[in-house]
């Protein structure tokens, strides 16, 4: 890999992507804290990790530049907004890829690799909690991916319901969903800046067993009637550096504009919620 890529970002989420970026071979990272610095960089792409009411503007300076950009998949909740990013895009001729580090997780990859084994059998409910702790963030940032984990374990679904409520600066989301499979989801996001930790925990019942995540491993329990052990990765990977390293490919491959898969997650989530109402404190 011999690629620049110029990273906007001062938060923990660009410290964390420039040190994971440091252990790419061949990639190089310079980074900016604003948009208009970011149209001063000569870069192949640039890796958009600035708060959600400035992305839109950093990847429009993106386009305009001739960058590939890429952004974070919370994005996906912000649907007319990423539309117009989309448009520009293709435009000019450009890729925008939506990031989802977990993809990239450890742990997820170790459920990829039991659902692939069938280990747990038939998959019947997905419980699934996130909690981010992000000022300037909604609890559908944090709903965008964990609904895009669900449908990659559990394909697409055929239906969904959305509700949210606000009281103060607690914002909280919950999506259940029905997927072709007969599959069940139930997704709960709370979005608390904050003291309020950050929090991921799931857990996949199937008909032979379920695995359970509580943010600090995967562990995997009763499968086929028995305290039976599957070999685990853990969480001792690096995500992020998973991610830079596909970032090249997915730039490389697709068409202009953002991927279909990002477009249809942004679409549903509006879908789930246009009559789900929403309750303000």
């Amino acid at each position: 890999m011999n690629m620049r890529f110029a990273l906007m970002g001062t938060d923990g989420f660009a410290d964390a992507l420039a040190q994971a970026g440091s252990a790419v071979p061949g990639l190089e990272m310079p980074r900016c804290a604003s948009a208009d610095e970011l149209g001063t960089l000569e870069a192949d792409a640039a890796i958009l990790a600035c708060p959600a009411d400035k992305m839109e503007a950093a990847a429009q300076v993106a386009a305009a530049r001739g960058m590939d950009a890429a952004i974070p998949g919370w994005f996906a909740a912000e649907r007319a907004a990423l539309e117009r990013l989309h448009a520009r895009f293709r435009a000019q001729d450009r890729r925008l890829r939506l990031m989802f580090p977990a993809r990239c997780a450890p742990n997820v990859r170790d459920v990829h690799r039991i659902l692939r084994a069938e280990k747990l059998g038939r998959i019947g409910v997905l419980n699934l909690f996130l909690q981010w702790a992000e000022p300037g963030m909604g609890a559908l940032h944090p709903l965008a991916e964990g609904l895009c984990l669900a449908e990659d374990w559990l394909g697409k679904p055929a239906a969904l319901h959305g509700m949210r409520s606000a009281a103060g600066d607690v914002d909280c989301a919950a999506l259940t969903a029905r997927f072709e499979s007969g599959a069940l989801l139930n997704l709960q996001c709370v979005c608390a800046p904050g003291e309020a930790a950050w929090k991921t925990e799931y857990e996949l019942s199937g008909s032979e067993g379920n695995l359970v995540y509580d943010g600090a491993e995967a562990r995997s329990v009763r499968i086929s009637g028995a305290d039976a052990r599957f070999p685990l990765l853990g969480t001792r990977l690096c995500p992020l550096e998973g991610m830079l390293r596909a970032l090249p490919a997915e730039f490389a491959a697709g068409e202009a504009g953002a991927p279909e898969e990002g477009l249809a997650l942004a679409a549903q989530i509006e879908r789930a919620f246009a009559e789900g109402g929403e309750a303000h404190a």
